[in-house]
């Protein structure tokens, strides 16, 4: 049993290690504008089912390059999924937007919708758990320590205990708001919002290739999608790749 261990541990070392050796390349390819033989080789590392915000990143980076506006926008936002307070990843695709046909403006939100958005990117989710993890543990200590071996650390670790239960209900409400976010990139060159899941209803309006959507609802072929502006309409699901 203690050979099977060493030897699993000494393969996600290499494989860890060949990895990191492959994201070097692949940054030096970008350096030397190869930018084509860089996303290749960024692309095998997820083929290992290794995802990062940084590899992600570096994708949409690659696609950007190569006047992909519509990859490199998906990429992004896949980054962003991972790291919501990513600012390089929430830049560029204010950069990328400017390439692309549908310039829509998002509905502003209200003082309080915007503060509490704001709080919830300030970090990752993976940080908003470790940041409750420490402090609910130290709290504990405290605690212990102020009944057991009566140290004056009650108030202490009371008022620790009570930001790790703040810490904790914003990293539910992370993960909760990570998995009820249905978005997607349109990909098509154009398609048609329509009043219907029907070719032959209302056409609404027309959105292109880059553009960020939220998708409603699902029926055969079709997705119910809303624009950041509000607007709804049906369009071919065929056209559209989720983030």
């Amino acid at each position: 049993m203690k050979n099977i261990f060493l030897t699993l541990s000494l393969f996600l070392s290499i494989n860890s290690f060949a990895n990191d050796s492959i994201f070097e390349i692949a940054n030096q390819l970008y350096e030397k504008q190869e930018y084509q033989e860089a996303q290749i080789t960024f692309f095998s590392i997820l083929e290992n089912n290794l995802h990062s915000s940084e590899l992600y990143f570096n994708l949409g980076n690659c696609h950007y390059r190569l006047d992909q506006y519509a990859e490199a926008i998906w990429y992004y936002e896949k980054s962003l999924k991972i790291d919501p307070g990513f600012s390089d990843a929430n830049e560029n695709i204010k950069i990328v937007k400017l390439k692309i046909v549908d310039k829509i403006e998002i509905l502003p939100k209200l003082l309080h919708q915007r503060w509490w958005h704001n709080q919830l990117n300030a970090t990752s989710l993976f940080r908003w758990k470790q940041l409750t993890i420490v402090l609910l543990l130290i709290s504990l200590l405290l605690l212990v320590l102020s009944n057991f071996f009566k140290i004056k650390t009650k108030k202490l670790g009371a008022t620790l205990l009570g930001f790790s239960l703040i810490c904790l209900f914003i990293t539910f409400s992370i993960n909760n708001d990570i998995l009820n976010r249905n978005h997607a990139i349109i990909f098509s060159s154009s398609t048609n919002a329509m009043s219907a899941p029907s070719e032959s209803s209302l056409n609404l309006f027309t959105l292109h290739s880059g553009t960020k959507v939220l998708i409603l609802d699902k029926i055969n072929n079709w997705s119910n999608i809303k624009t950041s502006n509000g607007k709804k309409g049906w369009i071919l699901s065929e056209g559209i790749k989720n983030i």
